[in-house]
This record gives C-alpha cells, structure tokens and sequence, in this order.
C-alpha cells in the first residue's frame, strides 16, 4: 500500500492586478496631493495678484511751519484692478505741536493765556473710479494753524504736526467698504522747514 504525502500548501502568487491597482492608489494620492499644492498655490497667487490695494507717499517737499499741511500727499492704486468710491479723510487724529519762540519754548509763564485758531476739515478727496497705478494728489488742509499767540505776546511755531490718513474704497459690485490706514508724522528740521514721513502702517481688511 503507497502512501502519499501531503504537499504543503503554496502561497497565492500576488496578481498583476492587484500590483496595479496598489500603484494606482499610491499614484492617486501622489496625484490629490500635488493637485490640492497647485489648488492653494494658485488661490495665493490670485489673492496678492488681485487684491486691492492703495498707498499713500508723504509729500515730496519740506512744508513751512506756519502752514505744515500745505504740501500735496499721493494717493496710488498699487493694486491690479479698479477700485470705486474712493474716499480720503485727514484725521483724526490730526494737530500740530508748537515751541514758543521767546521765553520758555514748551510751557506758558504764571498766568499767561494761549490763544489759538485753527480750521479744520475732514474729507479733503474723493473719486468715483481709481484704476491700477493712477495717481492723486491730495491736500491735508483741514489743519490750518491761522494764529497762536499768548497774552504775554509770545508766539510759537510748529515743531512737529500728525496725521491720519485713511482711505475708503469699494470693489465693483461689492458693497464691502475696505481701509486702509496711513498715519504721517512731520518734524522740523535744521533748515526751518517740517519734512513729513510714514510713522507705520496698518492695513484693515
């Protein structure tokens, strides 16, 4: 009587189509990936390609002190497409800081009176349409210091002046307004004359 013995049983050989389909989820997963890349990638692009933006440059020439917001800033549409509505108000914050010419330069002697006048006003410029890198001038003149004298007959000039430029706009079809904030500080200098620069910039979406 033959025996027979039992073979052992064989691993089932892995089939052509189960590797391709393993390769076809590792290619999928390669492919969502560099897809969802490309996606946020492109959506960044477009976002600081597109989205609006304004500036606003000090003006170019020393001011006198007796009038420090005479000199004409520049507004810019630095984004790449229109903006509508646009507004431009100076302030406030907005003022002016004086010396006295004679006798103490920053505090007034016992029972000296100051008296100041000055006209102020708000919206100094506004435009329907600003398309892409058009430039405006714009004049702060809503701070006019027209006198500062004292009882005593001191008078002062401006040492330093400030304000806040802000501006308004809208996108076509929005009714979303947008900011943008553009603070200024002018100094007097050496030459006698106040010289305006940016003190920061705060942009409010």
């Amino acid at each position: 009587m033959s025996k027979h013995k039992a073979k052992p049983a064989r691993p089932a050989p892995t089939t052509l189509r189960g590797l391709l389909g393993g390769l076809w989820k590792w290619i999928r997963w390669v492919l969502a990936g560099a897809f969802g890349l490309l996606s946020v990638g492109a959506i960044a692009l477009a976002y600081f390609a597109y989205y609006p933006r304004v500036f606003v440059d000090p003006p170019n020439a020393a001011t006198n002190p007796a009038h420090p917001f005479a000199e004409p800033f520049m507004l810019t549409n630095i984004g790449s497409i229109p903006i509508y509505s646009v507004e431009v108000d100076c302030g406030p914050p907005v003022g002016i800081v004086g010396s006295f010419t004679t006798g103490p330069p920053d505090t007034t002697e016992p029972g000296e009176k100051v008296d100041m006048k000055a006209r102020f006003k708000l919206n100094v410029f506004a435009v329907s349409e600003l398309q892409p890198q058009e430039r405006h001038p714009f004049v702060c003149s809503g701070f006019v210091p027209e006198s500062t004298t004292t009882s005593l007959g001191r008078t002062s000039i401006v040492v330093q002046a400030f304000v806040l430029v802000r501006v308004h706009f809208k996108l076509f079809g929005f009714p979303k307004v947008f900011s943008n904030d553009f603070p200024f500080q002018g100094i007097l200098g050496d030459d006698g004359a106040v010289h305006w620069n940016q003190t920061f910039l705060n942009e409010k979406k």
